[in-house]
């Protein structure tokens, strides 16, 4: 690799071939078994804004905070965000009807985002808009692993589990 440029030049032609990312090795390291500081992750992440429809208690040490937000876009998806809060944001999370933005890697086979991770709520904007997603190609493994996290979704969404809808 030349540069950042570069590396940006080899992220893009991936992406357009069906690719998620680059793997890159520190020069003369060797391969490790498990995750190494030699090696590392390079691909890009979508941002979009949802909506706040309510709050899932959260479990273990986060037992008396928000365990994650249960969400909608734009096009009134529903899926929850569960990452990228700090202690202080569990205990009092963004109120229903709120406007928060949120990364992600990609959109499931039924457009839900994957590994949504929050951050920060919006306080200039007052509807959800979605990301301008990337086109994909997907594997057969791809979409099993897909149906997999959409299906404990759909669990979680018809779930009685006491979560706080504020």
């Amino acid at each position: 690799c030349t540069g950042v440029d570069h590396l940006r030049e080899e992220l893009t032609k991936v992406e357009k071939k069906g690719g998620e990312g680059l793997m890159l090795r520190q020069l003369k390291s060797w391969y490790e078994n498990r995750r190494s500081r030699t090696l590392l992750k390079v691909k890009n992440f979508y941002d979009a804004e949802a909506a706040v429809i309510g709050h899932k208690r959260g479990s273990g040490k986060k037992a008396d905070a928000m365990g994650a937000l249960r969400v909608w876009m734009a096009n009134r998806t529903e899926f929850k965000v569960g990452s990228g809060f700090t202690d202080a944001q569990r205990r009092q999370p963004p109120k229903v009807g709120a406007i928060i933005t949120y990364r992600f890697q990609e959109l499931s086979v039924r457009r839900h985002p994957h590994f949504p991770t929050f951050v920060g709520e919006r306080i200039d904007a007052d509807k959800p808009s979605n990301a301008d997603i990337r086109p994909i190609q997907r594997t057969k493994s791809d979409m099993a692993r897909d149906q997999l996290f959409d299906d404990e979704d759909d669990d979680y969404a018809d779930a009685d589990d006491g979560a706080a809808a504020t």
